[in-house]
């Protein structure tokens, strides 16, 4: 198995270190694990597809267990972009922090890496030091992201509404806008009233006309 580790894993590595957003002070890209018995200062590489450490750090590592960690043959290969690393074995291992634990294995290569042994995406998975999520429900949502409905855009300007907007909608409020029960019956009573008046007028304008008609004959 040959794994191109590429800008994560650099044969002269150095530990970086990275600044708070707030820039109040720097701090180590490393964390501690518990690897077998032993505490061990180690850098989460997310772009690493196996654990990593050198000879040197194994041999140190031996040293401070109460276990017997045995390298064994590696079929894995490593390479960067400029070149390859000698392996020189494998072994497996149980890495703790203070929430679970994971069996897996690291690749001790030759020579030093000038950087603290790396720990690989899978195992931070499994350790519950990192975790994906496509929809980003990590974060608190925000005006930028894709609506709920309707068309997707993300440009604010889209959602600003305009003086005609504003008048349109008032409009459709006022037509929208619910009449009082008791408004609607007194409105009602009026146009009875009216129609029955006019009926009434009509009615005795109809009459003397038929009078006069009679007195004629």
């Amino acid at each position: 198995m040959k794994i191109i580790l590429g800008e994560t894993i650099k044969h002269i590595m150095k530990i970086r270190k990275v600044k708070t957003v707030q820039g109040i002070r720097d701090m180590d890209k490393t964390v501690t694990v518990r690897i077998d018995d032993v505490d061990v200062k180690v850098e989460p590489d997310s772009g690493a597809d196996v654990n990593v450490m050198d000879e040197n750090q194994f041999v140190k590592f031996q040293s401070k267990t109460y276990g017997n960690p045995v390298l064994e043959k590696s079929k894995i290969k490593l390479s960067t972009l400029q070149n390859s690393l000698s392996i020189k074995g494998e072994f497996k291992t149980i890495i703790r922090n203070k929430t679970c634990g994971t069996e897996t294995k690291f690749v001790v290569v030759k020579g030093k890496i000038n950087s603290p042994p790396l720990i690989s995406k899978s195992t931070l998975i499994e350790l519950g030091m990192i975790q994906i999520r496509t929809d980003g429900s990590f974060v608190k949502k925000n005006q930028l992201r894709i609506p709920d409905s309707g068309p997707i855009f993300n440009s604010e300007k889209h959602y600003q509404i305009t003086p005609g907007c504003q008048i349109a909608n008032k409009e459709v409020n006022l037509l929208r806008k619910p009449i009082n029960k008791t408004q609607q019956i007194t409105e009602l009573k009026k146009k009875n009233t009216k129609t029955s008046k006019e009926q009434e007028i009509r009615r005795r304008y109809q009459s003397n006309l038929f009078q006069e008609i009679n007195k004629r004959d």
